[in-house]
């Protein structure tokens, strides 16, 4: 897969597949995470990015993680993901949203990390 067409295949997620009926929208959205497996494309779309209708930035953000994936695992990936979210809450300028989403999100990789550690 290409930048291009990823970026493509967001864009057509996001302003056409996103507005299908739930259980459709779901497939759609399945499909396009197959693209980029590792990189927790769902949450870069709806929680980590101020704005979804930035194509190229949300296919950046998926491509860095998937190489990421490639060099240090998950654990790189949850690192990134650790680093993105706690800038959003130093930043003065962030919504309310943004401040719950991002709390919310580390209050995940805490618990994935946990259970990590417990296997």
């Amino acid at each position: 897969m290409t930048y291009a067409e990823l970026v493509n295949a967001i864009q057509k997620f996001v302003e056409r597949d996103m507005l299908l009926e739930d259980e459709a929208a779901s497939e759609a959205l399945f499909q396009l995470e197959k693209l980029v497996p590792n990189a927790d494309l769902r949450d870069i779309i709806f929680y980590e990015l101020d704005d979804c209708s930035h194509f190229d930035e949300i296919a950046k953000e998926a491509l860095l993680r998937e190489q990421l994936w490639a060099t240090g695992g998950r654990r790189a990936v949850r690192e990134r993901r650790r680093m993105l979210m706690e800038r959003v809450l130093a930043d003065g300028q962030s919504s309310m949203a943004q401040q719950f989403s991002a709390k919310a999100i580390l209050r995940d990789l805490d618990r994935e990390e946990a259970e990590e550690k417990n296997k």
